[in-house]
């Protein structure tokens, strides 16, 4: 028996300068909306470090997104 899942992923990233300082992931089950999860990632070490206000603050937005994201796709 053939079982199929379709997700969507929402990617993101926090950008310093042309420098990408981390990259964000979030991944919604589209048969179960309750299961995401989200990740980040630190591309570069001193871009996060010189910047972690701004890629904290980035990484809040996108999770803000992620969740607006998944209410829609529950609201569905």
């Amino acid at each position: 028996m053939l079982n199929m899942n379709k997700t969507v992923t929402i990617n993101g990233n926090s950008q310093i300068e042309g420098v990408i300082a981390e990259t964000f992931n979030a991944t919604i089950d589209s048969n179960n909306p309750d299961n995401m999860s989200l990740s980040s990632y630190i591309q570069n070490i001193k871009a996060y470090r010189d910047n972690q206000t701004q890629c904290d603050q980035d990484w809040g937005q996108f999770c803000t997104a992620a969740f607006e994201a998944q209410d829609e796709m529950k609201a569905e």
